[in-house]
């Protein structure tokens, strides 16, 4: 049966394989380029039989232009000047040579002989393919076609050089076609390109930077995430949406360009990018989603502009060097973890129109003296640097770092906050109100210079981890109205003894959770 190529002869100017062979084995050569070719390698042969002076000088600049030369050892091949020419060219030229012997017993010249003799040779001969697999990874992967495109769509790209240029009329990168390309150093887009699939470039851990064109309205999840190296992005579109986590763990980007059109940065889009030091906020913003810059640990300032309305939960997230935050005045909502961790933020400025504070938006905040809140604020206020509701009846949140040793809480309070004193290691007692019927999850958590505590006969409700982790926490009064304690309310206070009346919902909690404890 003839065998004809599934391929066309390649005769473009990206590196290629030249085919050195005998026509008299056309059928098996052939055979074996359409394996390459499914491989997807650019090769150049002569498919001719002509042969004269104009001829050879073409295979001359041939050979000299290929980055491998392929050559098909048989008994023909060894006889045939032409073959033999086209070895010793590309032996003066330097080429790296790849024999694939078609005959076990070919006969080859003494000159080639001297040639070829040191040189590592694939077995064609043999029925396995396993011989024929081993040229395939053997030759420069530089050869091979990049890109498999698709209807206009990118598909897949085989990671085999520093850069590449997209071509002109590519109208979407589809989903992980260059996940993981690692030698992929530099990408040129087209101007046609609209969108990017979920995890388009993912984990190219050498590309230094992205141009997104003004055509590009969707960027997938993660499309960018783990590009370890890149350090400069533009996006152009102010509309693009991004479906989240775009540059995550990007931790050499440093310079953005968006445009101030721009209106929203999406989840988690800059989260671990520890190389940014300052951020082009857009002068359109309007929200700051989740977690979109949390754990930028050079991010020194944030200076939101005039029109941001949110700043959802975790978005600067332990940003541990972020010292000074400027939120305009019409900042409505504060999320939850908002600023969790940003452990060199001193003080804090709730804005006039901000009705939404999340009572953990300052957890871990470890050198927090003071919280303030704009005088027109008609939901908060603050009393000594301690943030409250307007009418004072809860207490949202009590600055790790504010200075005394002891704190008497407002008798407006009833409720005290999830997390309100989270880590204030320099408070000992907190006298507690008779107007508190609640304290919140972790209420007290880590505070750990807390001595004693005397709850008042208003409590009802403990909850979860309130006490968790006092370790100088030695005398706790509770109350006999006490008749919900949550999970570890006195988890690792290690000196603890809780003081109760005997028979009451307090004393039973301490004996089921092995509290040390004693009547009052």
């Amino acid at each position: 049966m003839t065998v004809v190529p599934e391929f066309d002869i390649y005769s473009g100017d990206e590196p290629y394989c030249f085919v050195s062979y005998s026509h008299a084995n056309t059928d098996h050569v052939y055979g074996l380029l359409n394996h390459l070719a499914k491989h997807n390698f650019r090769l150049w042969y002569d498919d001719s039989m002509e042969i004269g002076d104009d001829f050879r000088n073409e295979l001359r600049e041939r050979i000299a232009r290929c980055e491998a030369f392929i050559l098909f050892i048989s008994d023909e091949s060894m006889g045939s000047k032409y073959c033999g020419m086209e070895i010793i060219t590309a032996h003066q030229l330097g080429k790296r040579i790849y024999p694939v012997q078609l005959d076990a017993d070919a006969r080859i010249p003494a000159p080639l002989q001297l040639i070829l003799d040191n040189l590592q040779h694939v077995k064609a001969y043999t029925s396995e393919p396993r011989y024929v697999d081993k040229l395939v990874v053997s030759l420069p992967p530089e050869t091979m076609r990049r890109l498999v495109i698709e209807d206009g769509v990118v598909v897949s790209c085989q990671d085999n050089g520093a850069n590449l240029i997209v071509p002109e009329g590519v109208t979407a990168i589809g989903p992980a076609a260059f996940k993981e390309c690692l030698q992929l150093e530099h990408v040129e887009l087209p101007s046609t390109l609209t969108r990017l699939g979920d995890e388009a470039f993912r984990g190219c851990s050498r590309l230094r930077r992205i141009d997104l064109g003004p055509e590009v309205t969707v960027v997938g999840h993660s499309a960018f995430r783990d590009c370890v190296r890149l350090e400069e992005a533009t996006i152009a579109n102010p509309t693009t949406v991004f479906a989240g986590r775009t540059f995550e763990n990007c931790a050499a980007l440093k310079t953005i360009h968006i445009p101030d059109d721009c209106q929203e940065i999406f989840e988690a889009s800059f989260n671990s990018c520890r190389s940014i030091t300052e951020f082009p906020f857009p002068k359109n913003l309007k929200v700051i989603g989740n977690s979109a810059f949390a754990d930028c640990v050079g991010l020194t300032a944030v200076d939101l502009p005039e029109g941001t309305i949110k700043v959802d939960a975790r978005a600067f997230a332990d940003c541990v060097n972020l010292r000074t935050v400027n939120l305009p005045p019409g900042l409505s909502k504060i999320g939850v973890y908002a600023f969790k961790g940003c452990s060199s933020l001193e003080e804090f400025a709730i804005p006039e129109a901000t009705t939404d504070v999340s009572s953990d938006a300052f957890r871990e905040c470890v050198s927090l003296r003071s919280i303030t809140v704009a005088p027109a604020n008609r939901f908060f206020k603050t009393g000594e640097g301690v943030l409250f509701n307007k009418n004072r009846s809860v207490l949202v949140a009590y600055p790790p770092a504010r200075p005394g040793a002891t704190y008497a809480v407002p008798d407006s309070v009833t409720t005290i906050s999830p997390w309100a004193f989270c880590q204030a290691d320099y408070i000992e007692v907190v006298e507690v109100p008779d107007s508190v019927t609640e304290i919140g999850q972790g209420a007290f958590f880590s505070c750990g210079s807390l001595r004693e505590i005397v709850l008042p006969s208003s409590v009802n409700y403990i909850d979860d981890i309130a006490f968790r982790a006092c370790m100088s926490l030695e005398r706790v009064v509770l109350p006999d109205r006490v008749n919900t304690l949550g999970w570890g309310v006195f988890l690792e206070c290690p000196n603890v003894v809780v003081e109760c009346t005997e028979g009451s919902p307090a004393w039973r909690y301490c004996e089921q959770n092995d509290i040390d404890h004693r009547a009052r």
